[in-house]
């Protein structure tokens, strides 16, 4: 990792230097200056869909582009029902685009290895200077794939912490008013009570998307993820793991078994594909989520949206951040004009007024500054925020109006956190190179669904042992094998570059 990011910071010594291709459309000078004299027009697509409202916030946006930077913007929506089968046809498409949305989730690192996107080791010092000084030591190590950088990471700060969001105006007056839900052990007890005190409705939301109680369980035990595998970051040498290979695996199977004999879930839930909103609606009580739920939760409740009052508890051993190429902008290899379509993204990311007019529109029409300096959107159905969540920076976004002092609180300890230990956070730029399981990834995703589920909800009809070997005997006719040596690998070089 040392050397990775003294690889990284020497990008910063090259700032003079000029760019090896030209755009020919207002780009550079041959000095490497950037050259605004002449007015172009810079196309970006993000995965969204399209508001109703949004000509009046491009019309208002480009007035304040082209006073300040000579240039206009083209936002090209890919809606989310389609996303899967345009967003890769577009890149190999060759057309002109001059910056994209980008993530993990999408291939990022794939992608750059294929050529879809412009190196962008000049182009991002040079020409968004503001936007690369704000970016951390560990933002811009994530951004590199086989020693360049693809990518501009977000500037927005996330964290991986998870834990129980669950109601608890349920709770005044009553023994378990107050109660933090920071162990399996205190959840049940929540549980419990909800069952005996309200029994037409469910304690814990479940859908068939699964539990996510693996992953907590897990987690709070200090193990990190690594696709469907687990290892301790403590150790000198760790090794991943299925979760049935862990020495808790038959104890946190049991526990679950226990709640599915109890009630806390519905055991039709594997079927109910309605999605994850049960504990919103009311139906449940409680949601195994993360922090920004509970921000949307209690926000409704502070706005005098519902008469629902929530908490959130992160239940993890660690705290670590999400990568910041979790959300990314790209400059495409087909871009004809990546120098200011950089030097726009640096604009919308340093200057307050820029940055609201993309974000958050027109004041007045699609929002309003508040005098606490929260901002209140005036009509959601209409415009609610840009779909672009890369651009989220850190001092220019404004808290939501209604946003509980909790959500921010979360943020400082989770920084102060880190900052004492840096156990999970070491590994946050390790990135999973894919390339070559399709295939066994595709089957894998597939007995997680059909075996893992229904074992992990206690749902199986064969029992925790029986389930657990029919579960192993799947994932090995998988090829889980192949899948685990590559992330090994991976994990163990990553390591011996951390170390160096």
């Amino acid at each position: 990792m040392k050397k990775l990011l003294a690889m990284v910071l020497a990008f910063a010594m090259i700032l003079s230097m000029a760019a090896c291709s030209g755009s020919g459309n207002g780009g550079k000078t041959d000095s490497g200056k950037l050259d605004t004299s002449k007015e172009v027009e810079i196309v970006m697509y993000f995965i969204s869909d399209r508001p109703a409202g949004q000509d009046i916030i491009d019309e208002n946006m480009n007035k304040i582009f082209k006073e300040k930077l000579n240039c206009t913007l083209k936002i090209n929506w890919i809606p989310w029902s389609d996303y899967k089968n345009t967003y890769n046809l577009l890149l190999s498409s060759g057309e002109a685009v001059d910056l994209i949305y980008c993530a993990g989730w999408l291939g990022y690192s794939q992608l750059a290895q294929q050529g879809a996107f412009k190196n962008v080791d000049e182009l991002w010092p040079t020409y968004a200077p503001d936007n690369y000084a704000k970016a951390t030591d560990e933002a811009k190590a994530q951004t590199v794939v086989n020693g360049k950088m693809y990518c501009i990471p977000t500037l927005w700060a996330t964290y991986y912490g998870q834990g129980p969001l669950w109601r608890t105006d349920i709770l005044e007056g009553t023994e378990l008013e107050g109660i933090v839900l920071d162990s399996f052990e205190n959840i049940e007890k929540y549980c419990d009570f909800c069952k005996e005190n309200y029994p037409e409705i469910l304690p814990l939301e479940m859908s068939s998307n699964g539990s996510n109680y693996d992953s907590m369980w897990c987690r709070s035990l200090g193990y990190r993820e690594m696709g469907i595998f687990y290892y301790d970051p403590t150790e000198e040498h760790p090794t991943l793991k299925t979760f049935t290979e862990l020495d808790t695996c038959e104890e946190f199977l049991t526990m679950m078994a226990r709640w599915n004999e109890k009630g806390y879930y519905s055991k039709s839930c594997l079927s109910d594909t309605s999605g994850d909103s049960s504990a919103d609606k009311g139906t449940a009580f409680m949601r195994c989520h993360n922090v920004d739920s509970f921000q949307g939760y209690q926000q409704k409740t502070n706005l005098g949206a519902s008469d629902f009052q929530w908490q959130f508890q992160d239940i993890d051993k660690y705290a670590a951040h999400l990568p910041f190429t979790q959300d990314a902008v790209c400059v495409p290899s087909g871009s004809k004009n990546p120098e200011r379509a950089v030097a726009l993204w640096n604009l919308i990311t340093s200057d307050q007024e820029a940055y609201d007019a993309f974000y958050y529109g027109i004041e007045g029409t699609s929002y309003k500054l508040n005098e606490d300096g929260s901002v209140t959107m005036l009509d959601p159905d209409t415009y609610s925020t840009s779909g672009m969540w890369t651009v989220r920076t850190t001092g220019l976004t404004r808290d939501t109006e209604g946003t509980p002092a909790e959500w921010n609180e979360w943020h400082e300890t989770w920084e102060k956190m880190i900052a004492e230990n840096d156990v999970w956070e070491k590994f946050s730029s390790l990135t999973v190179d894919t390339a070559g399981l399709d295939t066994e990834l595709a089957n894998i995703n597939d007995v997680m669904l059909k075996y893992w589920s229904p074992l992990e909800l206690g749902l199986n009809t064969n029992g925790i042992e029986g389930g657990i070997a029919e579960f192993n005997e799947k994932l090995q006719q998988a090829g889980v094998e192949k899948v685990r040596e590559a992330y090994q690998a991976q994990l163990d070089a990553y390591i011996e570059n951390m170390n160096k």
